[in-house]
């Protein structure tokens, strides 16, 4: 299992914290989606004549790691359900995310 899942998946478990808003994968979101930006700066202002490594890492982080954190369907799921409860609401946490 990817780590990136298994953090998606610890930070969920906080979401009972704050009922009526996913927050923690609201935090899982946003941290993926720093991550992806450092990691994506760095290779591309790293001049490294390596670029096989650099590219195996970088596809690692990128698409591996934060691509599991940052998964678009519990993005759906939870949108969906924060919606069941209220519109106001669901759209914030979409808006937000998005």
């Amino acid at each position: 299992m990817n780590s990136g899942a298994l953090l998606r998946w610890y930070l969920a478990k906080f979401n009972v914290k704050v009922p009526t808003f996913p927050l923690f994968t609201l935090v899982a979101n946003l941290c993926g989606t720093v991550i992806f930006m450092i990691v994506h700066t760095c290779v591309l202002v790293t001049d490294n004549p390596n670029h096989d490594t650099q590219d195996t890492i970088s596809a690692l982080l990128l698409t591996g790691f934060t691509g599991a954190l940052t998964t678009v369907s519990t993005l759906v799921s939870e949108v969906h359900n924060v919606l069941l409860k209220s519109k106001r609401m669901g759209w914030f946490y979409a808006f937000v995310t998005i």
